[in-house]
C-alpha cells in the first residue's frame, strides 16, 4: 500500500484570519487583561481613524474621533544632561494654535 499524500499544511488552507494586521503572535499575558487587551487590539485592528481612551479603573474604552492633528515639527527640541527636552511654554504654544 503506497504513503497517501494528506493533511499537512497547505498555502491558503484553512479559513482566512480576522486581523487585518498580520501576521499575528500569540502572546501569554494574565487572564485579567484578556478580554480588555483583546478588545483594544480588535478596535486598533478595524480602525486607526479612531482614538482609543482607556479608563483603567473600570477598564472600559471609549473611541473618539481624531479631529486634527498637531505638528510637532513646531516645537523645538533641546538638550539638557544629555536628554532631550521640550520647553511647557513652546508645547502650550503649539496646542493654543489649534485653538
Amino acid at each position: 500500500m503506497g504513503s497517501a499524500k494528506r493533511g499537512g499544511t497547505r498555502a491558503g488552507g484553512g479559513r482566512p484570519s480576522p486581523w487585518r494586521h498580520q501576521p499575528t503572535r500569540t502572546i501569554r499575558i494574565p487572564q485579567i487583561f484578556e478580554a480588555i487587551l483583546l478588545e483594544i487590539a480588535q478596535n486598533l485592528d478595524q480602525s486607526s481613524e479612531d482614538v482609543l481612551v482607556v479608563d483603567l479603573k473600570s477598564l472600559a474604552i471609549t473611541k473618539q474621533t481624531k479631529k486634527e492633528q498637531v505638528n510637532l515639527l513646531k516645537i523645538p527640541i533641546y538638550k539638557h544632561s544629555s536628554a532631550k527636552v521640550v520647553r511647557l511654554e513652546d508645547l502650550a504654544r503649539v496646542f493654543q494654535e489649534l485653538l
